[in-house]
């Protein structure tokens, strides 16, 4: 009679993650549909044992970083959040500058990488 409660215990804790997962990814979509309408955007992400650190960048025509956003952490519960202190940097400047976090760095420089890979696309 135990392996019941446990079967049902496990099977509700499973959909309650799938749920989470579901909110998760709702607020990337809704980030990457707003971003896009203002520029240029990149996605970089960096995935360490115990916690990650995605980002995503907005670009003008220019290069110039107009929007940006960070998610931290390895729980479901983990949203995007303001990158207030990249705002107005170039995104060469962005990728050839040193970060003492790797895998924020790495992400910096996957999301430049893709607007670059886009720019690109768009000129030829």
């Amino acid at each position: 009679m135990n392996y019941i409660y446990i079967i049902i215990l496990v099977v509700i804790a499973m959909a309650l993650q799938r749920y989470f997962i579901y909110l998760q990814s709702k607020n990337y979509t809704q980030m990457l549909i707003e971003l896009r309408q203002k520029g240029d955007v990149g996605f970089g992400v960096a995935k360490g044992a115990f916690s990650g650190c995605a980002v995503i960048l907005c670009s003008d025509a220019g290069g110039t970083v107009i929007d940006s956003k960070i998610m931290r952490g390895f729980s479901t519960f983990s949203r995007f959040k303001d990158l207030s202190e990249i705002l107005g940097e170039n995104i060469d400047d962005l990728y050839n500058k040193a970060y003492t976090d790797k895998k924020y760095g790495k992400s910096i420089k996957t999301a430049v990488e893709q607007i670059r890979n886009l720019k690109n696309k768009e000129e030829n």
